[in-house]
């Protein structure tokens, strides 16, 4: 059976939807599912959660209400929302880059509530203070264009940058759906080039063209592959495990890893990658603070490079003293 997306990535959609359904009470759940870029199934089942979120100790009051009714959404907000909420400035600023992140979710409204509430939470926090969205102005356009591509049932054109092989290929793509992971966003689709279902970084997208001229040849009652990690459809695809040092934290926000242990600031993580030459490069990237311990060809491969490297850096040091 495929696997849907995790409860967090549901729960997440269901918040975005939340502000654009109190200003549009009893929208339709179809006119819901266009607009971000999911089913009608899918998306009562995310609203479906909203039901559980609120504050201690949960009574009625403090819950959030949803009523589908002949296929009509409304909200009901806890009561304890009536009131004015006041915040510690460690709660507005934890609660303003919540608000943003949910503002990245396609289909959100720019210019409505909650985009307002974060703008006076901004305003009141001071003009020193900036909260940086997870995506850019670019990767904003792409996922408005491709969820009009999902929507439309249109495929797209890609020029797509691949970093494992510093180069750039033309790729025509039936989009299924978008996904959010970690914070990066990726898309679901069929590559016509690999005939196969393949995952892709919206932020390493860099053109799209959509194709109003035809049709998807794949559709989204197509059953679509996912997956809790990345890389599980691909055939050479390999898992590495690295050991990592508070310096190389970091790749937790960043790479899609399942951790197997952590003691005294060490954490051992396991990845799945589907280019050598890229890992290689990120473990290079991690120098000191990481450590290969499976596959050893991986760990033999990454020391013969940095010795090579250092090499390298030895003999430019010879040639420029000789001058």
């Amino acid at each position: 059976m495929a696997k849907r997306a995790t409860a967090e990535q549901r729960l997440q959609r269901a918040l975005a939807m939340l502000p654009w359904i109190a200003q549009h009470p009893w929208v339709s759940l179809e006119e819901l599912s266009v607009r971000f870029g999911t089913t009608v199934d899918d998306a009562e089942a995310d609203l479906g959660l909203l039901s559980f979120c609120g504050l201690p100790p949960y009574t009625p009051d403090r819950l959030i209400t949803v009523d589908i009714v002949a296929g009509e959404v409304r909200v009901r907000f806890a009561e304890y929302f009536d009131r004015p909420v006041r915040l510690t400035t460690d709660e507005a600023i934890a609660l303003t880059a919540a608000a943003q992140r949910l503002l990245d979710v396609p289909g959100s409204d720019d210019d409505g509530p909650l985009a307002h509430a974060v703008t006076k939470l901004k305003s009141t926090l001071g003009a020193a203070f900036h909260v940086s969205s997870d995506i850019g102005p670019s990767v904003r356009a792409y996922l408005a264009q491709l969820r009009d591509a999902i929507a439309s049932d249109h495929p797209v054109d890609v020029t797509y940058y691949t970093a494992g092989r510093d180069s750039f290929s033309f790729r025509r793509v039936d989009p299924l759906e978008l996904v959010q992971q970690g914070s990066g966003w990726y898309l679901h689709g069929f590559c016509y080039r690999a005939d196969d279902i393949r995952t892709f970084r919206v932020d390493r997208i860099v053109g799209l063209d959509i194709l109003t001229n035809r049709n998807r040849t794949v559709t989204t009652s197509d059953p679509v592959r996912h997956h809790d990690g990345w890389f599980e459809d691909a055939t050479d695809a390999f898992e590495v495990r690295l050991r990592l040092r508070p310096g190389a934290h970091w790749l937790l926000r960043a790479v899609p890893t399942t951790t197997v242990s952590a003691s005294e600031g060490e954490i051992e993580v396991v990845l799945r990658a589907a280019d050598g030459i890229w890992i290689e490069q990120l473990v290079l990237r991690l120098g000191t603070t990481a450590d290969v311990v499976e596959p050893m060809w991986l760990r033999q491969r990454v020391a013969d490079r940095a010795r090579s490297i250092l090499d390298r850096y030895d003999q430019t040091r010879i040639v420029e003293g000789s001058h």
